[in-house]
């Protein structure tokens, strides 16, 4: 890498090959950061309890953490590997990109629809999965006019 290089990389780039230089002793010239990645197209829903964060909404430590959650689960085997193994896949393009740019707002596609993400964070917000119906997943039984849940009203209890 040349020095015109480096002062074209974004900072957080730059940062990593000054620590490299400074701190392993590397030669600059000898250093190769690779190619930027693409910008990711559409959004990645992370599920989690309680609901789901976006990929575009956390920081790369925060990717990290779920590309080897979705590797363990993938190499685990199961029910659920091969879904694991796609998100996997896709949290690796997201890391690469978001290492190159650690603060960058992501802006592309959510369900069809342009969307603009919240800044990337180590606390992202969960969302709550929505109901074939529309409605939110923690929508409480009140908020709904049918009752499925199978009780019985105390009215309707036989006492003995």
């Amino acid at each position: 890498m040349t020095r015109e290089e480096y002062e074209i990389l974004p900072p957080a780039m730059q940062l990593r090959v000054l620590s490299r230089v400074v701190l392993d002793r590397a030669v600059l010239a000898e250093i190769d950061v690779g190619k930027k990645p693409f910008k990711p197209k559409f959004d990645q829903r992370i599920g989690r309890s309680g609901g789901y964060q976006w990929a575009s909404e956390t920081n790369a430590e925060g990717l990290v953490f779920w590309l080897n959650r979705a590797r363990d689960g993938a190499s685990k085997g199961g029910k659920y590997a091969a879904k694991d193994a796609k998100l996997a896949k896709n949290l690796e393009r997201w890391l690469a990109w978001r290492q190159w740019e650690p603060r960058t707002v992501w802006r592309g596609e959510r369900f069809n629809v342009e969307a603009v993400a919240a800044p990337p964070t180590d606390k992202p917000e969960v969302h709550q999965y929505e109901r074939r119906d529309g409605t939110s997943s923690d929508a409480s039984p009140a908020d709904d006019e049918t009752d499925y849940s199978g009780s019985v009203s105390d009215d309707d209890v036989p006492y003995a």
